[in-house]
């Protein structure tokens, strides 16, 4: 079984605008070259239907379109983002690409609402205040918009090191 991700992938800019996330005891941030935005997780997909998979989101015919980015948020305590918007796109976007995935009859649905969104950092034993206090230090984020022309099909790869991201295929989107 494969572990797989399909996300879309923000240029260098935003890249930079989340390295900008405070650092402190217990912060681990995201790794420059895994920062994306994942679209649909699958932690077990058989490796025998990836190139059925690899077919079905060639064949997805959805728009270019322009996201920018902010303001900062968090997941509880855990986990800290950045916001996307607008969200329409997108979560039109992860509707295909999630119809694509569940083709596949050990495929669950995904199990939370979709909320777009770049994670950049995780947050290790921080109490509510504590992670709130972090975000409200966080600097403000310039204005930052970027085309989105594309999404990508990752595996990811587990170890003691963290996770490895190797891409399998990428997937132009259509025009705008």
């Amino acid at each position: 079984m494969a572990r797989l991700f399909v996300a879309i992938v923000p240029p260098d800019a935003v890249k930079d605008a989340a390295a900008g996330f405070p650092s402190a005891e217990g912060v681990k941030p995201v790794r420059r070259e895994q920062l994306h935005l994942t679209l649909r997780f699958v932690a077990d997909f058989p490796e025998d239907a990836i190139d059925g998979l690899v077919d079905r989101l060639s064949r997805i015919d959805a728009p270019r379109f322009e996201l920018a980015v902010g303001p900062w948020g968090r997941f509880g305590h855990r986990v800290a983002w950045l916001a996307v918007a607008p969200e329409a796109p997108v979560v039109a976007l992860a509707d295909a690409v999630d119809a694509a995935v569940r083709v596949e009859p050990s495929v669950p649905r995904r199990d939370q609402p979709f909320r777009p969104h770049l994670t950049v950092a995780r947050l290790a034993k921080f109490s509510p205040v504590r992670a709130r206090q972090l975000l409200d230090a966080a600097p403000p984020l310039p204005p930052l918009t970027w085309p989105v022309e594309e999404l990508v099909l990752v595996r990811s790869q587990l170890s003691n090191q963290g996770a490895t991201h190797t891409p399998i295929a990428t997937f132009a989107l259509g025009a705008p």
